[in-house]
């Protein structure tokens, strides 16, 4: 809970949103401290998408408050440039002295201080309001939002014991697993979709690690396609009970570590749901359990090239699904993938649905050879001149999209074929599985 400090939020570091067309920014308020008076107790709530509810209202034992909504993008470029390098190194030094004795003090004084540090520069104003950075070290205090003091706290200091201080908004990230260009053929801790992931031993191949689910029980799983777990010879014998320990990275790549055991299989042969085949597995974790639905390989050359970026990227956590008659009923819309070979992808749905043979399994017992249908399978084609998917991605879930903060699950990437991919849907995958998609 805070008070506003000034009439007007931000101090520049962002404008209100009265132009509903112009794509938000980093720094935009949505819900303001704008016409409230200097005192006004509001809730701050600082958020990563724009949907948020303007002018919201929030009570609390008879005393209302407005929600004050801040949309946060970090900066990927540093404001330190080389300009500044040469000015005032004795200063720093003095600083980051200051700051080592009385830094952690300061922290506990001041709750709403995300990070503070000695800065080269200091952000100023000209007679036009415009910012420029100019060579001054300083103590620069980076919070979630400008503008707003926490109830029962002072204001930052215009400086500190004679330090000047420079008020900036910012947040620290831990930089491991959570990093967007996390490769899926490195060991990743968290578990992330797209994955690369195998049987520990005695499997015939590798694939994706699909998406994150739950069993009754409550707890975390993930799921991909069954052949990617079983041999041909256990598929073809619907050895659904056999439970192998699965390893990430595959055993393909070096740092393959055991992160689950298969825990649940079923065979396209077998399981025929709705009149769909299902081939898919379901592992249950026992360790780098995720608390968030994260991609693996968004490299930035990729990003790029889809129109992507690090501040624009596909989200899916409160497991939203449709069925396959549904999916089609948006096939306007775009479909993208995240596999571990051809990582992220983007796509069409074509209408209608497809039924594959896939042959040559096994060996039967009087050595002929066996063949299974996949019936009624989505169908998917690539864009831009690239496949939607390629061998090694089996098990990527699939997803519809109108907006990138709202993806919508419809099948997990099974195979293709004539240069189009195929998918299971995602309802029949889950209901043969008695999973539900995990809402982070």
């Amino acid at each position: 809970m805070a008070s506003v400090s000034r009439k007007r939020p931000g101090n520049g570091s962002g404008d209100m949103l009265p132009n509903k067309s112009r794509k938000p920014e980093k720094g935009d308020v949505y819900s303001s401290t704008d016409n409230l008076t200097k005192g006004t107790r509001v809730i701050v709530s600082v958020i990563e998408s724009e949907k948020a509810i303007e002018n919201e209202k929030y009570q609390c034992n008879g005393e209302k408050f407005t929600v004050v909504y801040k949309l946060w993008r970090e900066n990927t470029v540093s404001d330190e440039t080389e300009e500044f390098e040469v000015y005032g190194h004795e200063k720093i030094k003095e600083i980051t002295k200051y700051l080592k004795e009385n830094g952690d003090s300061i922290m506990k004084k001041h709750s709403n201080l995300e990070m503070i540090r000695a800065s080269r520069f200091r952000i100023k104003r000209n007679k036009a309001k415009k910012k420029k950075a100019v060579s001054e070290p300083c103590i620069a205090i980076y919070c979630s939002y400008k503008g707003v003091v926490p109830v029962g706290e002072e204001a930052f200091p215009k400086e500190f014991d004679g330090f000047a201080t420079d008020v900036r908004e910012g947040f620290f990230h831990l930089h491991g697993n959570y990093d967007i260009c996390a490769n899926s053929k490195d060991q990743l801790d968290p578990l992330r979709m797209g994955a690369s992931i195998s049987r520990e031993n005695g499997g015939d191949g590798h694939g994706t690690l699909g998406g994150f689910v739950q069993l009754n029980d409550g707890e975390i799983e993930f799921i991909t396609c069954a052949h990617v777990l079983h041999s041909a010879d256990e598929m073809l014998r619907n050895a659904s009970n056999l439970q192998y320990p699965v390893v990430q990275p595959s055993v393909w790549y070096e740092g393959s570590q055991r992160c689950g055991n298969v825990f649940k299989s079923v065979f396209p042969s077998s399981a025929i749901v709705d009149g769909v085949s299902v081939d898919a597995a379901v592992v249950k974790l026992t360790n780098r359990i995720p608390r968030k639905a994260l991609l693996a390989d968004l490299t930035t050359a990729r990003l790029k090239r889809l129109g992507f970026s690090r501040s624009l990227l596909p989200k899916f956590c409160c497991g939203k699904i449709r069925s396959g008659e549904e999916s089609q009923d948006h096939s306007n819309e775009g479909v993208l993938k995240c596999g571990m070979v051809s990582g992220l992808t983007l796509g069409k749905l074509v209408e209608g649905e497809i039924f594959a043979r896939y042959r040559n399994i096994a060996l039967s017992d009087d050595q002929q050879r066996v063949s299974t249908t996949y019936m009624s399978q989505l169908v998917i084609r690539g864009i831009q001149n690239v496949p939607f998917s390629e061998k090694g991605d089996s098990g990527a879930l699939v997803f519809q999209y109108s907006d990138l903060n709202d993806l919508r699950c419809i099948g997990m990437i099974v195979g293709g074929g004539g240069g189009l991919s195929f998918a299971t849907p995602i309802s029949s995958v889950l209901e043969a599985l008695s999973v539900t998609l995990m809402d982070f």
